[in-house]
């Protein structure tokens, strides 16, 4: 079983295999598997120090603990028990212990510890982000990856309809108020290498305004379609808007957003004044 995956590389944590790090900073839990840490003063905000994770010892007991909800353990009769699930592989009705029972039973029974139909489900969601995060660039040409990622039902990618601004995104169909797409996807990097950051980067602030990192959604191999969202040159046509959650920058739509009109974001003051863009209009 597992419960996570490194933030990093996101491979799979696994209990009893895997050690992880966590930040001791960081004001949401951001994990590294034992590879990574030694990534991290280059990768991560240099001031942030990492320290040893019970977080999957918890979780496993936390797990441990879940109830198999309409299952009999035919050796005490205890209906819904917590704990380790044993089901005999031999007996052609369903014959189920508990872990107090799995000792003193018949010798003639052979068991399967069959696992929680909740924990299971937790770990189908944990693959799933898995396959669309790691699996699927495989799939596609990693140089399209980033258009790969659009989402045609809502939105779709064409010349913009800016001066010199390349690709932008449109809205395929009726975008309402305070929807909201991410999170942006790009390379994580230190705050000490901010001066090499590209056009395509966001700030990632702390609670007190610092900067913590930023995320460069440079390279098209390893972002989204976010990245093809283009900074508007006036207030007018500004309709999303970014903000941080956990970590992760995420845009939300600040007013309807109708069919085949383009996503607009503002990059900030000095993004702004190097494309000559007045900036006390976003004041």
């Amino acid at each position: 079983m597992f419960f996570g995956y490194c933030d990093q590389c996101l491979k799979v944590l696994v209990h009893g295999r895997d050690e992880p790090f966590v930040c001791n900073q960081c004001p949401y839990e951001f994990f590294v598997c034992n590879k990574c840490i030694a990534h991290m003063p280059r990768q991560h905000p240099s001031m942030h120090t990492f320290s040893k994770s019970e977080w999957h010892n918890v979780a496993f007991k936390l797990a441990h603990d879940l109830k198999h909800f309409g299952i009999l353990c035919d050796g005490c009769g205890t209906k819904s028990f917590g704990g380790t699930r044993h089901r005999c592989q031999r007996c052609d009705t369903s014959f189920d212990l508990c872990e107090k029972c799995i000792g003193i039973t018949p010798k003639n029974h052979t068991f399967k510890i069959i696992s929680n139909p909740y924990l299971r489900a937790c770990n189908h969601k944990l693959l799933a982000q898995r396959v669309l995060e790691v699996i699927y660039p495989s799939l596609v040409d990693s140089n399209s990856y980033a258009l790969a990622t659009t989402p045609t039902d809502t939105v779709y990618i064409a010349k913009s309809s800016l001066p010199n601004a390349g690709l932008g995104v449109f809205a395929s169909r009726r975008i309402a108020r305070f929807s909201y797409f991410g999170p942006y996807v790009g390379y994580k990097r230190s705050v000490d290498l901010i001066h090499g950051a590209s056009s395509y980067a966001w700030n990632v602030l702390d609670k007190s305004g610092n900067v913590m990192y930023y995320i460069d959604a440079v390279d098209p191999k390893n972002s989204n379609w976010l990245r093809f969202v283009n900074c508007p040159n006036n207030f007018a046509q500004r309709n999303l808007m970014s903000l941080v959650y956990h970590g992760d920058i995420f845009y939300l739509s600040i007013r309807n957003i109708e069919v085949g009109e383009e996503l607009l974001v503002y990059y900030g003051d000095a993004y702004a004044e190097k494309l000559g863009i007045d900036t006390k209009q976003f004041q």
